[in-house]
């Protein structure tokens, strides 16, 4: 969400607010979820399957699980899509800054939109899905957007510590906002490794 803030009518006071409901509201439907399935199965029957809410589904339904695999379907082109427009959003903004070529930074007169950076993204992203495992790829997608994560907490931990104003109107937060992130982060980031 927050790659494509400046995209969003009043974003200061909208972003922290849909951050926030997406937060609680993804909270609320994963708890839900979890519950369901430990009450309805047990726990070594959903550790034993590689698919516990396509068992689930046939389960409480007695039916097929296809629409659970078009849903998963669905979810893994969605992330992609996500992907996509947050990679290119960066790409965009580094092409922007000067960190990377200009073209990146190009943005087409009618669309108002990055389209050579997402072209570019959308390659990228279409070559690895081709070339590569799927769930490699989303388990070092994981990875880097955790890393990224870090690197970002790390940042604000950095002007935070130099004193650095923060732009007028902008949503601030206390010095242990950004130290628990980049500790959780590396934390996540650890416990993947050793698993």
């Amino acid at each position: 969400m927050v790659n494509v803030a400046e995209e969003v009518e009043n974003a200061p006071r909208t972003m922290p607010a849909a951050i926030l409901a997406t937060l609680v509201i993804t909270t609320v439907l994963y708890l839900a979820v979890a519950i369901v399935a430990v009450s309805a199965l047990p726990l070594d029957t959903l550790a034993g399957t590689d698919a516990p809410l396509a068992l689930l589904f046939q389960k409480l339904t007695g039916g097929s699980s296809a629409p659970i695999a078009a849903i998963a379907m669905a979810a893994v082109v969605n992330g992609a899509l996500i992907q996509i427009i947050m990679a290119s959003r960066v790409l965009y903004g580094l092409g922007e800054q000067g960190s990377v070529h200009p073209i990146f930074a190009r943005i087409n007169a009618r669309t108002r939109t990055p389209l050579i950076a997402t072209a570019t993204i959308t390659g990228i992203v279409l070559i690895l899905a081709l070339g590569f495992p799927l769930e490699g790829l989303a388990e070092w997608t994981s990875r880097i957007i955790l890393v990224i994560f870090a690197l970002v907490n790390m940042a604000l931990l950095l002007l935070k510590r130099r004193g650095t104003p923060a732009p007028e109107g902008s949503f601030t937060v206390k010095i242990w906002v950004p130290v628990a992130g980049f500790l959780t982060c590396l934390a996540f980031l650890a416990s993947g490794f050793v698993s």
